[in-house]
């Protein structure tokens, strides 16, 4: 029911923005802005209710006049983490066609895959605000790892076996990537956990935004 603001949007992003939000999987500007509104009423909704949960008319009143007032505002603020993000993509589908060397193949694949699974369609919404700007990171710890792999193959083979573990786990517990929108929260939580692992495998300059571990990703599961 919010009127689209998407006219507006084009005629005040940047070139650079636009260009960085039609290589990602959006079909058109219009469905990115309305994914940034999705994903803008999806968090008030939680901070209104903890339960995500509304029941009348006012309360949805409420709810749409509160996303209308911060849309614009979001959505610029969204377009630039867009940017971020498409110049990482970019940077790891170059480091991914650059390894071509025949003993990597099977990291390679699935490095592509990996790549695949971030960046999904409704790709802001399937996400979420808080964790959109990790994006940039796991991206670039593709690139890493990618990097290191042809330096030190021994060293990614050990990583590895350690991820594979992890995985396992998440999908022994009915998780699987990528991740449906309406998974449980503990789902969710071991999904991104496992972005993070990653990061502290294979890119450890980048930092992870919390502890992570094998062990902490089971007991996430349990």
């Amino acid at each position: 029911s919010i009127p689209s603001p998407v006219k507006y949007i084009e005629a005040h992003l940047t070139q650079a923005e636009k260009l960085a939000i039609a290589s990602l999987p959006y079909p058109s500007l219009s469905a990115f802005v309305a994914d940034v509104i999705r994903a803008g009423a999806a968090k008030q909704l939680f901070i209104l209710d903890p339960r995500g949960l509304i029941f009348t008319a006012k309360e949805f009143e409420n709810l749409r006049q509160l996303v209308e007032a911060i849309s614009i505002e979001l959505i610029f603020d969204v377009a630039k983490i867009m940017l971020k993000i498409s110049q990482a993509a970019s940077e790891a589908n170059k480091a991914i066609s650059n390894a071509k060397a025949i003993d990597f193949l099977t990291v390679l694949a699935s490095e592509k895959l990996h790549f695949q699974q971030l960046l999904t369609p409704k790709l802001v919404s399937s996400t979420g605000l808080d964790r959109l700007l990790r994006i940039e990171n796991y991206l670039r710890a593709i690139t890493q790892r990618v990097v290191k792999l042809q330096e030190s193959p021994k060293r990614d083979r050990i990583g590895a076996i350690e991820l594979a573990k992890a995985i396992e786990v998440f999908e022994v517990a009915g998780g699987r990537l990528p991740l449906p929108q309406k998974s449980s929260e503990k789902l969710t939580s071991a999904r991104w956990l496992l972005e993070e692992l990653r990061v502290s495998l294979f890119a450890q300059s980048l930092g992870t935004q919390e502890a992570v571990s094998l062990k902490r990703i089971q007991k996430q599961l349990s």
